[in-house]
């Protein structure tokens, strides 16, 4: 006997790459935005501010998002302009933006970090939590002196 019952068709479930957005910001006085991880892997060492792309964002809101939470510093998503995108060590998409305006410090901040600050001295490869985002500060800052 046949069923008059519709058929469901099986669902696929995927499990998608996550995608982590870190922020090149600077001050006015071309000065890059740099934290204090409070969190491992990494703890006490340099880092950008950034995190996971949630989903329903941009890429571009997140890095917005990210960067408030961690430095209270506000941005626009479309100042953020795209740097590169690379599968990371832990098989995240990893995407380098960089903000195409100055930012300040305008309001609190989560504990993500220890400390939020603006520097050109950003140290060695051994001071950051992970060298690619190690190697684009570096490139950033070296790009900005060029601009000076």
């Amino acid at each position: 006997m046949m069923s008059n019952l519709p058929v469901t068709p099986k669902l696929r479930v995927y499990d998608n790459t996550p995608t982590t957005v870190f922020v090149l910001a600077h001050n006015a006085t071309r000065e890059l935005l740099v934290i204090r991880r409070a969190k491992q892997p990494g703890y006490g060492l340099l880092g950008l501010p950034g995190g996971y792309q949630m989903r329903g964002e941009t890429w571009q809101e997140a890095g917005a998002r990210e960067l408030l939470e961690e430095t209270g510093c506000y941005l626009q998503p479309s100042f953020l302009e795209f740097v590169s995108i690379r599968t990371d060590e832990y098989q995240n998409n990893l995407v380098i933006a960089r903000s195409q305006r100055p930012v300040s410090v305008e309001s609190e901040r989560d504990n993500e970090a220890l400390a939020v600050f603006f520097s050109n001295d950003i140290g060695s490869r051994n001071d950051w939590a992970h060298g690619d985002l190690y190697e684009a500060a570096a490139a950033f800052l070296s790009e900005m002196s060029e601009c000076s």
